[in-house]
């Protein structure tokens, strides 16, 4: 019986949100305006972008709408095309999101492109390839499992789509890490974004980087070489522009 109640709340709920999907889709191509101010939390999964998003829960400004098969604001994972949601990002004025999956598809130039009228930022979360790999074998977010051969090319080209198109003047670019070893780090990022946010970091476990084997870090770390001398230099000039040394 608990059962059966569970499964029709399920489809009522599921029903009443396809009603309001398509009631904003309807008034989305009515409207011509386009006025909110967008924080999109970017990165590879397991690079801390969860424990992000969630930290700034307190800022009560803000809407926040994290990875969803089915939302408002997404659909299998990805944004809906922004006309169809024109009438309910004017109508939220602000919101946090993070569309990580986007990389699968497209480039963070692209993303940014079809968002282009609205106040957008950005931080972009990178994390030790190690501590990622390891991370996403044991929690099987993506098909590849432990088989570093699938995982280094899905990596570096998803990587290597979020890079391109990057404005530099409206984001921020840094190591999960660094979050973790110096707090004050969260503060510039508040700052600089104009959140509210509550420091809920722990410290990294680092597990990749305990259990892998040294031929299995030598092989992710040297093909993965070009991505991460790009995020260096990015996390470099963002540390630079926020005045942490």
């Amino acid at each position: 019986m608990r059962n059966l109640k569970y499964k029709l709340y399920t489809k009522i709920k599921a029903i009443a949100l396809s009603l309001v999907v398509f009631k904003n889709k309807i008034l989305s191509r009515l409207t011509t305006k386009q006025s909110c101010k967008i924080v999109m939390i970017l990165g590879y999964q397991r690079s801390g972008t969860s424990a992000l998003i969630s930290s700034f829960e307190k800022d009560e400004d803000y809407a926040i709408y994290t990875e969803s098969n089915n939302s408002l604001l997404m659909y299998k994972w990805l944004l809906r095309p922004e006309k169809n949601i024109r009438f309910f990002l004017n109508k939220t004025k602000k919101i946090i999101t993070k569309p990580i999956s986007e990389s699968y598809i497209r480039t963070s130039g692209e993303l940014f492109e079809e968002y282009k009228n609205y106040d957008i930022q950005y931080i972009l979360l990178v994390r030790s390839v190690e501590n990622i790999f390891y991370s996403n074998s044991k929690h099987d977010n993506e098909s590849y499992g432990n088989d570093i051969e699938k995982f280094i090319p899905l990596y570096n080209k998803r990587m290597k789509n979020t890079l391109t198109g990057l404005d530099k003047k409206n984001g921020l670019v840094i190591k999960y890490e660094d979050i973790i070893d110096k707090p004050v780090i969260y503060d510039k990022i508040c700052d600089f974004l104009g959140l509210k946010g509550d420091y809920i970091f722990r410290k990294d476990s680092n597990l990749g980087l305990k259990n892998l084997s040294d031929n299995q870090q030598t092989i992710l770390n040297n093909r993965t070489l070009e991505i991460k001398s790009k995020t260096d230099l990015l996390v470099s000039k963002t540390y630079e522009k926020l005045g942490i040394y």
